[in-house]
């Protein structure tokens, strides 16, 4: 007998007992290879819950892991800080004898062309209006003055475009 060949009777009283006799329930699911499927899925559902525990496991690794790159990060930027209020601190005190220590070295050279370097003085200069640079710089440079003639001396280790700009 087929499907088309039961009565509205007989397909409502099939209902029935699948949802009231569990033997029955099972015996069909085995017929239509339902219980193979459920064990499927029930295999599945273990394997992603293994996959789950490594995933979780792997993640706390990449924590632990993240938390220690940044506290040594938050580490170097403390110490890197630091060096440079040294480095800058140590660089303005060598900037002020690097200067005289340059016009000594080249000495002779200068005499050569005329310029005395005992002569040359330190000139400081506030801009309190900005006039010749920004509003209340404090511009800072030797001058050297000869036969009525205003010379600017700067001397830098390094020279970046607001050194130029400062200077013109």
């Amino acid at each position: 007998m087929t499907a088309e060949q039961l009565t509205r009777e007989e397909k409502l009283r099939f209902l029935r007992a699948l949802e009231e006799d569990a033997e029955f329930r099972y015996a069909v699911a085995g017929a239509i290879g339902l219980l193979s499927v459920l064990e499927e899925l029930r295999k599945l559902r273990e394997d992603f819950n293994r996959f789950v525990e490594i995933e979780e496991r792997r993640w706390e690794g990449h924590t632990k892991i993240l938390g220690e790159h940044t506290r040594r990060l938050e580490e170097l930027t403390k110490v890197v800080g630091e060096l440079k209020v040294a480095v800058g601190s140590l660089g303005r005190r060598l900037g002020r004898d690097l200067e005289r220590t340059i016009l000594e070295l080249y000495r002779y050279t200068l005499k050569e062309v005329g310029v005395e370097v005992d002569k040359v003085e330190k000139f400081t200069y506030r801009d309190v209006d900005g006039r010749y640079y920004r509003r209340g710089a404090v511009i800072e440079v030797d001058v050297y003055i000869h036969d009525r003639t205003t010379y600017l001396v700067e001397v830098k280790s390094y020279v970046d475009r607001d050194d130029v700009e400062w200077f013109y």
